[in-house]
């Protein structure tokens, strides 16, 4: 009899390599089924998510072996409801059970110190020294599920997990076909940035290599174990090369400047309270160390990773995200950037006819609009620097109201909120630059926070202190920003603007740089 494979996400490969293997995938929606069963007719399909532990549980009794990678590092329930009902079939010999970690569980160190951008001496090692891995400590991440799983009995079922590092390249899946980790932090904000140092190390692999690993341990699992080890021995990374955030950074940078995504080809080094206003996932996605060498699946199953390296694939990997955000070049032409840019060309500002050797002059027409020193109301969009922190700012809302609501639900008193959760009290005009001042003084990130923006909004206390609104109000007035004035007016005031404009963008250096 074929053995019955209960899959989460992986397919492609296994089924063509396997198409006598009968398959159960879990899918989540109608939606997603449709796209599954287009591709992959003979294969059956359970509709359900990890939280449906009963239909788990029932589903694992009736196969063999179990690929668990639907958001399976952190989700113990989905775990436990899958070995418990593996276990039930134990008469018919131990069932197989492949899990899926992750890299960020060496990254403990890290974590522990908070010394973000830093390299440790740990390097992980699944061959020598599996011991380490099976017993990180308990704050380490991912371990609260790795844990139910070496527990499990190995005489019902044989467990295995697989702790890949950053996974990169193009997937074969009816639904996810990409996988580009490095984009989502620099591509909104049009800047790169590192974290501290940068000197920590990531691992990464392909996603079709990561398959092939896969593959290997579902062929030993129906081959009643094979060659692989399992259970306490059982714990296999997944890498094929490592990077220094930096340096990676630094091609990221230079390759989205070369395309005019990004406002410069070196990457900004920020401290971890900064990345925090930025992203505050940012000193985790670039700023943990996390090594470790996989040698157990090379040694014990042959694998052998050949897909093309993570600095091969980067360049199309931004390109592809790029076009998915719908994101152009921060200028109308590539040529534009570098003119301005040219230290050995005179610039004819467009205000006072003037020559000048400043590679960035008044002019609106060809410099980089997120580096120009001189913003002036109507000639340009928002300045990028207001882009990022409004984006940040609707980030941060939308993670503290999710918050909120999880806590209300969990309490049973979502229900209460009424259907009309009426009008925020309304705050005076202000200037852009206030905006962001009140929106770093008021950040969303604790109870603490929201309850200081909550006295503020409810008194319409909303703003700098008095003396800071007055000054940048002042500032922005004579810049423009906000006002409707249409004439340069004369060469004096035009110089005394252009002095003003060169004081704020060095005292609001993350607005205009």
């Amino acid at each position: 009899m074929p053995p019955r494979i209960f899959i989460g996400d992986i397919l492609y490969c296994a089924s063509r390599v396997h198409p006598d293997w009968e398959w159960t995938c879990l899918v989540r929606s109608e939606e997603k089924g449709a796209k599954v069963a287009a591709e992959y007719p003979q294969v059956r399909l359970v509709y359900g998510t990890t939280d449906d532990s009963d239909l788990l549980e029932e589903e694992a009794s009736k196969a063999d072996t179990v690929f668990h990678s639907a958001a399976s590092d952190d989700h113990v329930p989905s775990a436990q409801a899958i070995l418990q009902g593996l276990g039930r079939r134990a008469a018919n010999g131990p069932a197989y059970y492949i899990h899926t970690s992750g890299g960020f569980a060496l990254a403990a160190a890290t974590l522990a110190t908070g010394k973000y951008g830093e390299r440790f001496d740990k390097i992980y090692d699944d061959w020598d020294h599996v011991d380490e891995l099976t017993s990180l400590p308990d704050h380490a991440p991912h371990r609260k599920v790795d844990k139910v799983v070496l527990a499990a009995d190995p005489s019902k079922v044989r467990t295995a997990i697989v702790a890949p590092a950053v996974i990169y390249g193009k997937g074969r899946g009816p639904d996810k076909k990409k996988s580009a980790p490095v984009s989502e932090p620099f591509l909104r904000p049009r800047r790169v940035f590192v974290v501290g140092k940068g000197e920590n190390i990531w691992h990464n692999i392909h996603v079709q290599d990561l398959t092939q690993l896969y593959l290997l341990l579902g062929e030993a699992a129906v081959n009643g174990g094979g060659s692989a080890t399992w259970n306490a021995q059982g714990y296999y990374l997944a890498e094929n090369g490592s990077y220094v955030n930096r340096k990676m950074l630094k091609l990221a940078s230079s390759i989205l400047y070369k395309k005019g995504l990004v406002s410069s080809p070196e990457p900004e080094e920020v401290t971890v309270e900064q990345s925090e206003s930025i992203l505050p996932w940012l000193k985790i996605m670039v700023g943990v160390d996390s090594q470790g060498i996989a040698r157990r699946g090379r040694k014990l199953l042959g694998w052998s990773p050949t897909m093309p390296t993570f600095e091969d694939e980067l360049e199309a990997a931004l390109e592809t995200d790029a076009r998915a955000m719908g994101l152009s070049q921060l200028s109308n032409a590539m040529g534009a950037i570098e003119f301005c840019n040219s230290p050995n060309i005179k610039h004819t500002c467009s205000k006072t006819q003037d020559e000048t050797n400043n590679p960035r002059p008044v002019c609106t027409q060809c410099t980089d609009p997120t580096r120009c020193i001189y913003p002036e109301s109507g000639k340009r969009g928002l300045p990028q620097g207001y882009i990022t922190h409004l984006e940040t700012r609707l980030a941060s809302t939308e993670q503290a109201l999710f918050a909120v609501y999880e806590h209300l639900r969990s309490l049973g008193l979502h229900a209460e909120i009424p259907e009309g959760l009426g009008e925020t009290p309304p705050s005076r005009s202000q200037t852009r630059v206030a905006k962001m001042a009140e929106w770093e003084r008021l950040p969303l990130t604790g109870r603490g926070d929201l309850e200081r923006w909550w006295t503020e909004r409810r008194g319409g206390m909303v703003g700098y202190s008095e003396g800071l609104v007055g000054d940048s109000q002042g500032q922005a007035a004579s810049l423009g920003v906000g006002s409707s004035r249409e004439d340069g007016g004369s060469r004096e005031e035009v110089a005394e603007r252009k002095g003003q404009a060169e004081e704020l963008a060095r005292g609001e250096a993350g607005v205009y740089f």
